[in-house]
């Protein structure tokens, strides 16, 4: 009976560890896709934040943004 019991709970647990595996991994790449649609946004905003610009491989920082840092 103990040896049952010892394979039910091994199993038990690693049902668990799966099912915690699969839940991070969706999540995960919910961030990544959400992180992707931040840059898109921010990107199209083009003003009052630090950006990276693709087409001239430089960071550039809004005078507007560093404004609103000072007061």
């Amino acid at each position: 009976m103990f040896i049952y019991i010892t394979i039910f709970l091994l199993i038990f647990v690693l049902g668990l560890l799966i099912n915690a595996y699969y839940r991070a991994n969706a999540d995960i790449c919910t961030l990544k896709h959400n992180n992707n649609l931040i840059n898109s946004l921010l990107s199209t905003l083009g003003d009052g934040f630090y950006l990276w610009d693709e087409k001239r491989r430089i960071e550039k920082f809004s005078t507007n943004l560093q404004i609103l840092l000072n007061t």
